[in-house]
């Protein structure tokens, strides 16, 4: 692949007769080629569609950047509603899993004060490079702690995520 922009372009030649037959075939070989283009990063998703939302959840980590970027695509179907938002929480302690999940609410009850679910900002569209706010805050607060992450996505492709 060569990288041009947030795109990768990927050259290919072909012919009418494969390696083995060019040697042995009386026809003349045809040649011609091409190049795919595609979007950075985006070689397989995580895909969540219909009418219920689809959720991920990270290993717990140290956060160490205070930036999340994610690279995801929305569903361009217009009668899809989508979105991606994301929630950051902390491991309940020890004793406590029992009410650890919130069905009814529909959120981790262990979720850092401004990063819930509804705290996020939604991101919609396409875009290798969205960068995640929860009511306008970047992670600054966080930096250090140990952390999961809540991807939470409507009619969406998540690529990946990148913390810096």
């Amino acid at each position: 692949p060569v990288p041009q922009g947030e795109h990768l372009l990927l050259y290919y030649s072909g012919s009418n007769l494969g390696q083995c037959e060019a040697f042995a075939a009386q026809t003349e070989r045809i040649y011609g080629g091409g190049v795919a283009i595609m979007k950075r990063d985006r070689f397989a998703a995580q895909r969540a569609e219909g009418d219920k939302p689809g959720y991920l959840i990270t290993r717990e980590f140290i956060l160490e950047g205070k930036t999340l970027t994610v690279n995801a695509v929305s569903d361009t179907r217009v009668d899809r509603k989508t979105g991606l938002r994301v929630e950051v929480f902390r491991h309940p302690p020890i004793g406590e899993h029992a009410d650890y999940y919130h069905a009814e609410g529909g959120g981790y009850s262990y979720a850092y004060d401004g990063y819930k679910m509804d705290d996020s900002v939604t991101a919609v569209g396409d875009n290798t490079a969205f960068r995640i706010t929860w009511k306008g805050k970047d992670l600054t607060p966080l930096v250090g702690k140990p952390v999961y992450l809540r991807f939470e996505l409507n009619n969406m492709d998540l690529y990946g995520f990148r913390v810096e």
